[in-house]
């Protein structure tokens, strides 16, 4: 009697695709959107793929050749490994998801302008100015900054700003800028009367 032992010592190959890059431009955090699976082969029949990854991503089953997930901002890796019948996996193949935000935040200054009277001296002191409303939905924290058209200088608090003032109207370009690097701006005026 004689046994003849076959055994498979070949591992399963796969190769991973070009990675992938999406531009949030919806105002949206995340991107619900599908990947394709990668080459895989084996010398022997029935051979698995499975894909992880990171970012606290739940990936689906592959479904017609791609596995869907939702991607927030930011790389998301998925490995992808294949496993043959006899339970050997092949050294592992990683391809990333890059999603980046590409929203502005959102400004508003209506109503915010200012009207008032200056002293004898023709200067309004310490005038003390709305802030736009600004709202950003996902790369948080946005810094404000604002120019006057005058060239001076404006202090920006936590609930409003503050400067010195002459007579005539002095507009202040205010702008938004993310952590992602996307700003957007709007105007309002200070208008000073001089007193007769």
């Amino acid at each position: 009697k004689q046994t003849i032992t076959v055994v498979d010592n070949i591992d399963p190959s796969v190769t991973c695709g070009k990675d992938t890059v999406i531009d949030l431009t919806n105002g949206s955090c995340v991107w619900d959107g599908s990947i394709g699976v990668p080459k895989y082969s084996d010398n022997c029949p029935n051979v698995t793929l499975s894909a992880s990854a990171n970012n606290n991503v739940t990936l689906s089953d592959i479904t017609d050749g791609k596995v869907s997930g939702s991607f927030p901002i930011g790389t998301t890796t998925i490995t992808w490994a294949a496993t043959d019948a006899g339970g050997r996996r092949a050294s592992s193949c990683n391809q990333t998801v890059t999603v980046t935000d590409k929203t502005a935040p959102t400004m508003d200054c209506t109503d915010k302008d200012v009207n008032i009277d200056a002293s004898a001296m023709c200067l309004a002191n310490n005038v003390a100015i709305p802030l736009p409303t600004v709202a950003e939905n996902c790369s948080k924290p946005y810094e404000l900054t604002a120019k006057r058209s005058d060239g001076a200088s404006l202090t920006i608090n936590a609930d409003n700003a503050t400067g010195n003032f002459y007579a005539g109207t002095t507009t202040i370009i205010w702008t938004a800028a993310d952590a992602a690097g996307n700003s957007s701006s709007c105007r309002t005026t200070v208008n000073v009367t001089k007193e007769d």
